[in-house]
């Protein structure tokens, strides 16, 4: 009974290694044929997507690699973009005859109330007129306001407590929010660095009382905040 058991075992093996063998050879003729019937397949060529912005580490990479005829056109794109935004966005409102709405090139964009602007600070002062077009602030008092507005909308600790700037004997005085109006004389000039000198002094006091009882403050004097007590 053994014998028999053991050859009928010896079959199947035979007849399981024959199977595989069969299997093999018709996986081989199918692969051989798929490669004879079958060209090369073609490379897939991936095209990422240009990114629409950038970081300004990149844009100062990709200056420094440009040639500098290449970099006059980059920046002169770049100057015209500037210069579209600030024409295309309101900055502040202008008393003059009515209250105007301008831009940051200082030119008329229509008045308040045709327009829908929201909170802006009131740019005003006899120095402050209409050119003959009356279409834009005539000069030269137009370059320093618009100066120190720029100023203003860069800073996001300042930008928020400046209620007006009036003009006054060629002086620019911005009305700023501690608590209360106070008055800070900027002068006509410097505006970076006296921005940066009334930055430190906030930073340090902010709105206490010191500078809500204060009658002003001055900021012509180089690297201080000057501040004038009511009496």
């Amino acid at each position: 009974m053994s014998n028999q058991f053991t050859r009928i075992g010896k079959s199947a093996a035979v007849i399981t290694s024959l199977i595989l063998f069969a299997l093999l050879i018709n996986i081989h003729i199918i692969n051989a044929k798929a490669d004879d019937g079958a060209g090369p397949l073609p490379k897939i060529q991936i095209h990422e997507k240009r990114p629409a912005s950038y970081s300004s580490k990149e844009l100062e990479s990709a200056s420094a690699s440009e040639p500098t005829e290449g970099k006059n056109e980059t920046l002169g794109h770049l100057a015209k973009r500037l210069n579209v935004l600030q024409s295309s966005r309101p900055i502040a409102y202008y008393l003059g005859d009515r209250l105007y709405v301008v831009d940051g090139q200082g030119k008329i964009l229509g008045t308040a109330d045709s327009l829908h602007t929201g909170d802006l600070p009131v740019i005003s002062g006899r120095g402050l007129k209409l050119d003959s077009d009356r279409r834009c602030i005539a000069e030269p008092e137009n370059s320093a306001v618009l100066a120190l507005l720029s100023e203003f909308e860069d800073i996001v600790l300042l930008k928020p407590l400046v209620s007006g700037i009036s003009v006054k004997n060629g002086e620019l005085i911005a009305y700023m929010n501690f608590g209360r109006i106070v008055p800070v004389i900027f002068g006509h000039d410097h505006f970076e660095e006296k921005t940066g000198n009334l930055i430190e002094y906030y930073r340090q006091l902010g709105a206490d009382e010191l500078t809500r009882r204060a009658k002003y403050l001055d900021l012509r004097v180089e690297d201080r905040v000057v501040v004038k007590k009511n009496v």
